[in-house]
């Protein structure tokens, strides 16, 4: 479908990037896009790769949202433990970002700790 070929055009732009530093720009959302696609699709190694790259971003919303990527990949893995300390560490980084939130909450139901 039409994520399966945005992934295969992320992923052919990808070597073409400028290098994974600097803040938010298009290149980082160009990795945060590739890096949610992957997750929606169940590639979570691939997706894993890609938001530990962004995590080396300077522009705090970008490390905010790799931390939020890798926590989604925790929990689709049946590990909420960890995924709890990467929302943790999204939530430090941008204390309102939703999928942050909903992930943490998520992390909490499945380890039975109280909202």
């Amino acid at each position: 479908g039409s994520t399966e070929l945005g992934i295969e055009y992320l992923q052919q732009a990808l070597p073409h990037l400028p290098p994974v530093a600097g803040g938010w720009n298009w290149p980082t959302l160009a990795f945060s896009e590739l890096g949610w696609a992957l997750v929606d699709t169940g590639r979570y190694q691939q997706a894993q790769e890609i938001f530990t790259m962004m995590a080396t971003r300077q522009h705090p919303e970008a490390k905010a949202l790799a931390a939020a990527g890798l926590g989604w990949i925790h929990l689709h893995q049946g590990k909420p433990q960890p995924a709890t300390g990467e929302f943790a560490k999204a939530l430090e980084l941008a204390p309102d970002l939703e999928i942050a939130l909903t992930g943490l909450n998520t992390a909490n139901l499945m380890t039975g700790v109280a909202q």
